[in-house]
């Protein structure tokens, strides 16, 4: 990793901790190659799971934003003409009247839960995305601590083979297990990662592994446009900035200088 990629990590990291809202981020995996005949880019429904901890956040490295769900029509059967939301397209996992993307089922946590995810789930009201595409390169930042992690669910043939891990983006050499491969919904974990930090996901019986910043994706797939995560908050409205925040936004501010800096010499 180059210094100028560091330094911005560090920045951007440093900064986004002053609108620390989302402690609770859900996501959904998909472990089938996008743009395949049979799923479109996927139904990001093969692993699902909850993050929670203390200023739990997600920092994009390639421009994505949060989109409202409020307002968006889901089609679920049918590939998405628009192709917006990108993970809102046909389930292999479909049965007659429960189409199982994992719009589906974030959607009917209100109503018929056909999806059978654990009553805990958190209402999201948001995705990210880049336009109508997944977000390609983001990694997570959070306060500190432990951060636990629920398992919501695993709609997938291949569960027994896969798994999710996280890592240091700063070092990728160094990471460590959230979800083992094969265990089932329901699973309650805890973790201690890096201060920041990303996620992969593991596919052993393709020898393959996709991560939240998918350049460093590797295995038969490697080097699909697509990222293999769909990410969902909660929005909430940002608290009041404390002392210890806005000296990170300093710090955050200063790095961001320096990296400037380096480029004009």
């Amino acid at each position: 990793m180059t210094g100028h990629r560091l330094i911005v990590l560090v920045a951007a990291g440093a900064l986004c901790a002053c609108s620390a809202f989302a402690s609770t981020i859900v996501g959904g995996v998909e472990d089938l190659e996008p743009n395949t005949s049979t799923e479109g880019t996927g139904d990001y429904n093969d692993l699902m799971f909850s993050l929670s901890g203390a200023g739990l956040q997600i920092v994009s490295l390639d421009g994505g934003t949060w989109n409202s769900l409020s307002g968006v029509t889901l089609q679920y059967t049918v590939t998405n003409p628009s192709g917006e939301p990108f993970w809102d397209d046909p389930s292999l996992d479909d049965t007659p009247g429960s189409p199982k993307n994992v719009g589906y089922c974030l959607e009917t946590l209100s109503s018929t839960n056909n999806c059978s995810l654990p009553l805990s789930t958190p209402a999201v009201n948001e995705y990210l995305s880049i336009g109508n595409a997944p977000d390609n390169d983001f990694y997570f930042t959070f306060s500190g601590g432990l951060l636990s992690a629920v398992q919501l669910a695993r709609i997938a043939e291949y569960a027994p083979y896969e798994s999710l891990d996280w890592y240091d983006p700063l070092d990728p050499s160094v990471k460590g297990p959230v979800f083992a491969a094969g265990s089932p919904k329901g699973t309650v974990t805890s973790f201690s990662p890096t201060p920041i930090f990303g996620l992969y996901f593991v596919e052993s019986f393709d020898n393959a592994a996709f991560f939240t910043q998918n350049s460093l994706d590797s295995g038969p797939a490697a080097g699909t446009s697509e990222s293999r995560f769909a990410m969902f908050q909660e929005y909430e409205p940002s608290p009041v900035p404390e002392p210890r925040t806005m000296m990170l936004f300093g710090v955050g501010a200063v790095m961001l200088m320096l990296l400037a800096l380096l480029k004009n010499r």
